[in-house]
Parts: C-alpha cells; structure tokens; sequence
C-alpha cells in the first residue's frame, strides 16, 4: 500500500465529508467506496462485491440487508456496514455481527460512517464476532494504519493472515496499556519501589513526591532494554549472515571472474551469453578470508529445506504464471531467479533461524514502503536490502516487493542486454 495514495484518499475525505453529511448514499459513494477501490476491489463487478446483500435467517426474524458483501469464488470474505457522515456508530455493529456468525468463513466486518472506521474479527469466540473491535481509524484525526490497510488489498488478502494480524494487534494494545499503567505507578508500586530509598516515613506526600522521578526512571528503563534489545539482535543477525556473505565471496574467487561473465556448462542446448547478473558483486578486500574458508566450502554439502521449498511456493503463488520463476540452492543462501535466467535473481532467502530473512535488488528506501511494514535493512551490498521476518508466513505480506523487483530485474537486464548487442 502506497502511503502517497492514502494521503490522498485522507485528503478527499478531509475536502468532502460536509458536503456529505446526513447523506448515506453520497457518504458510500464519496468516502467509503473510494477506499476499498483504491484497496484494488471493483465494486462495479458482481463478482467481487454485492451491495445490499441480504442472507435468509429463517421465518422467525426478518434482517435488513447489510450495505456491502466482498466475495472471493463465489463466497462471502468480509462485510461492511456503512453509515452516513455524522452518524455515531454505536449500537450498529449488531447488525453485522449477525451476518458475520452466519457466513462462516469470514474473518472480518466493517462498521464505517466515512470518517470514523471499525474493524472486527473473532478472536475470543470462533465465528462470532467480538464485542470490541482489533482497530479503529479516524481519518480526520489518526495516522492512517497502513499495516491493516495492506493486509486488506485485494491482491493480499488472507483470512487466515487477517486473524493473525488482529490478534497480534490485540496483544500490542493490552501490552500498552499495561505499559502506560506502569509509567502511572500507584501509590502501592511507589511504595515498594522507594521502600529500600527513602529514609523518611513513607507518608502519601513523601510518595507523591517521589512518583515523577519514578515515572521517568521507569521510561528510561524502557528506553535502554530496547536499545540493548536491538543490539543484541543486529548482532545475531549480523553473525548468521556471516556464512552467505563468505559464501559469496568463495564462489567468485574460485570463479575468477565476477558473475555476469559466468558461464552455463555444456548441454545440448544451443550456446548462449549469460545476462548481465543481480547478484551483488564482491569487493576483492575479502581475498585473504576467501583464501582461509574456500577448502569448507568445497566440502559443504548443498540440502534443500522445506522451509526453502515453502518458501518459493509461497512467493511463486504471489508471483502468479505471468512472471515465472525457479530457484538454485547452494551452500550459502537459497536464491530466486527469473526462469530460465539463473543471474536474474530476484531475492535471496535466508531460513533455518529464528527469524528468516529476505534480500532483494532494491535500495531500502524502495524497498521500504512495499515490505508489508516489515523491518527493512541494508545489506553489505549496494543497493540490496534485507527484510526481516517472524516466520515465512510473512512472504504473504511482500506480494508487491516481489512484483516490484520481478519487473525492475526483467525490464533492467533486458535494457542492458539490448545496449550491449547495439554497442
């Protein structure tokens, strides 16, 4: 999700949400509809959105259609309930909590009245919808939440990636509001944090005296466990990338070239030139350490994981048949190639630790804003990044990376191919 064109949307809601109040047509045509096209839905296409969509709950009640069901195959994915600018949301999430426990395989309802916007799922109780939603927006006064608005695009979403956002969005909220509890400590927290301090009795002035020293000592502490936490994680990361970056390096000195002049061995095939490769070139300062480990990494043993093999499903499926790849495993790293193009890489995939990792071809200020709001790095290599994640499943967040850097690599290399034949 590109932040430019929510600022946008932030703007128009901003310029017209007077001239629609009271008006829950205009309010759907003007505020709401807007946002779910710019998500990648056509809600001119009965495919992909129904309104007023109504489901039958039997004789004994009659229901009120809800204002907007997006399908996917033919089934319901989330329902939105939509309100006229002005109008108080409370009261009308019944409505969609109905519908939400009747289609099961929905994971998420809408309540919006054009400016103010609540999302909900089921994480307390299995197909019904709770009470609370996991996060609310105010356009004209909130940042927008980009994490939530790119899980949402039609070429990302996944129920099952909803839910699991939700609920880690569930835990960070009940974490900060434990947190801001503490940096407002109780007379009792005071009490016993001072006990082994003060001299004096410990009277209700004596306690009051010392809470905003508490307070800041405690946001402090915060402050330096964080850091020290981000450290210790650069430097384990640093330390297990270690081996891919020799690796790299071993390969070209024992090559003697660099990889754009690689050649493919014999086959039947019909001779060709190999393009111009986005692999990272190496710099010839590694020589003595390539020299040093270029004996264990004749003798490392190549073994296919099936994380890696997941891992390319899971980016090939996102990819789609319009951008084939194939992948190369070697002794150092997992890399992903356009096929039938082994230098045409188009990410490099780190697995088996904690947290895996992706490289791409693209500098971090390009790579950034299409990472899912997963934390991009750089990498020892110009103009490559490195984004870190919890687990594989996050690959489903990076559709765009990957597309991004799919058509920059096919339409880069094609170009220089081309300036070469005509030089």
């Amino acid at each position: 999700m590109k932040k430019e064109a929510i600022e946008a949307y932030v703007n128009r809601v901003k310029e017209l949400a007077d001239h629609v109040k009271g008006n829950e047509q205009a309010t759907k045509q003007s505020l709401i509809g807007p946002l779910f096209t710019l998500l990648g839905y056509d809600l001119t296409d009965p495919r992909q959105c129904v309104p007023e969509y109504k489901v039958d709950f039997g004789k004994e009640r009659s229901s009120k259609p809800i204002d907007w069901a997006f399908l996917h195959g033919g089934h319901p994915l989330f329902f939105v309930e939509a309100k006229e600018v002005g109008k108080k949301l409370a009261g009308y999430d019944e409505q969609l909590a109905d519908y939400f426990a009747k289609a099961l395989e929905v994971k998420l309802g809408i309540l919006t009245n054009g400016v103010q916007w609540k999302f909900y799922t089921d994480l307390v109780n299995e197909n019904v919808m709770d009470k609370d939603p996991f996060v609310t927006w105010d356009v004209l006064g909130e940042e927008p939440p980009l994490d939530l608005l790119t899980v949402l695009e039609k070429s990302e979403y996944n129920s099952s990636l909803l839910r699991t956002f939700a609920q880690r969005t569930r835990q960070r909220n009940l974490l900060i509001g434990e947190l801001t509890r503490l940096l407002e400590p109780s007379p009792e927290f005071t009490r016993l944090a001072v006990l082994n301090i003060e001299t004096r009795n410990l009277t209700a002035a004596v306690l009051d005296g010392w809470k905003p020293a508490l307070t800041n000592a405690i946001s402090e502490w915060a402050k330096q466990r964080v850091l020290s936490n981000m450290l210790r994680e650069r430097a384990a990361t640093q330390a297990s990338e270690e081996p891919a970056t020799k690796g790299v390096a071993i390969k070209a000195e024992a090559l003697k070239t660099t990889e754009p002049k690689t050649t493919e061995p014999k086959t039947t095939e019909p001779k060709t030139t190999e393009p111009k490769s986005t692999e990272p070139r190496i710099t010839e300062s590694r020589t003595a350490e390539v020299k040093s480990e270029e004996a264990k990494a004749e003798k490392g043993k190549i073994d296919t994981t099936q994380e890696e093999l997941d891992a390319f499903a899971i980016v090939q499926r996102m990819l789609g048949p319009t951008r084939p790849i194939l992948y190369e495993d070697t002794a150092s790293y997992f890399k992903i190639h356009i096929a039938d193009r082994r230098s045409w890489v188009i990410c490099r995939f780190f697995g088996g630790r904690k947290r895996p990792a992706i490289w791409v071809p693209l500098p971090p200020e390009r790579a950034t804003p299409i990472a899912g709001s997963l934390p991009v790095a750089t990498t020892p290599y110009a103009e490559w990044s490195s984004v870190t994640m919890d687990s594989i499943n996050d690959l489903e967040r990076l559709g765009e990376l990957f597309r991004t850097t799919w058509d920059q690599v096919k339409s880069g290399r094609a170009k220089a191919d081309k300036g070469e034949e005509e030089a």
